[in-house]
Formats: C-alpha cells, structure tokens, sequence
C-alpha cells in the first residue's frame, strides 16, 4: 500500500516477542488470528472516520454524474475510490526492512484517471494539476487533514488500546 500513511509506535520489540510467543505456543496460528483481528478492531474507528471524511468531500460541482466519464473510465466520485483505499495493516514479523506493528495507508492503486498520488494530494489544503486529456492546469482545493486528522487526534488512545491487545494475547498464552 502506497500514499498517506500513520504507524502507531508501540514497542516493537515486545510485539515481536508476543509473535515469538505465539508460534511457540500449541495453538499458535489460531491466536495469532485472534490478535490481529483484536488489533485492526481497534484501529477501526479511525478507518472508518477517515473513510468518511474524504467521502464527505462529496463529487466536483463541474462533475458528470452519468455511468461513464469523459474518458471512458468509472465516474465514480474521487472520494470514494480514495475511501476504498483505506485500511489497517498488522504486521506482526519483521523482515525485509519491514518493522512489525500496526498502521493504516491508502492504497495508491485503483484511483480514476490513474491519479495514483490521489490520497496525498487531497490530504493537502489545495494542490495543481493538469486537466485530464489537456495541456492546462488548475488548483485543486484538497480536504486537509482527512487522514491525518483522525490517526492524530487520537493517537495516544490506539495506542493504549494496542498495548492493552498485546497485554491481553500475552495473560492469553501464560494460562496455556
């Protein structure tokens, strides 16, 4: 996943520990399910309330709202396709640079017009671009904030939460 993205940074070393744990433990697959499921749980009211702030951006006011666009393509809104693209990763092994821990992105790909850098660009108050199939350009107003907003606001309180998951999958494997 491209563009934007949050990492809510709790300890890595004891969340990799936790992985340890789990493959060591008899049902370790199964409680390994367990715990990501726990921790996207958590981290969804922020998904969902970046998913509906861009949304909220509602269609261009010069947009067709017919089947089809100009260009062939899906006339769906921009907000939406970059709402489709938000979600959690959970990473609970590192390897290949990779660092275990919980965040969100939005997807780069499946945006209309290949506007790849879409989610980037409308987390910004306005930014320039040239109009599709044309040698002009034009401002963009953006919906600042739509993602940063919320994984900011409330960073603190997910990461409690995924600390308190951890905690819990570990009281989890001590009782096996």
């Amino acid at each position: 996943m491209g563009g934007p993205a949050i990492e809510l940074s709790i300890e890595q070393a004891d969340l990799a520990k936790l992985s340890v744990g789990l493959k060591q433990a008899a049902n370790g697959a199964e409680l390994r399910k367990d715990l990501i499921a726990e921790l996207r749980a958590v981290i969804a009211p922020a998904v969902d309330e970046a998913k509906n702030n861009i949304r909220g951006m509602g269609p261009s006011p010069r947009a067709k709202h017919t089947k089809k666009n100009i260009a062939g393509g899906d006339a769906t809104s921009i907000g939406d396709a970059i709402a489709r693209g938000v979600g959690t990763s959970v990473r609970l092994t590192a390897g290949a640079g990779k660092a275990v821990g919980v965040s969100v992105k939005a997807k780069k790909a499946g945006m209309p017009r290949d506007f790849v850098n879409a989610p980037k660009r409308f987390n910004a108050a306005k930014f320039r671009h040239r109009v599709y199939g044309r040698s002009v350009w034009v401002d963009q107003v953006g919906r600042p904030e739509w993602f940063d907003g919320p994984m900011q606001s409330h960073k603190a309180e997910y990461r409690a939460a995924c600390i308190a998951a951890m905690q819990r999958m570990a009281q989890r494997i001590g009782k096996l």
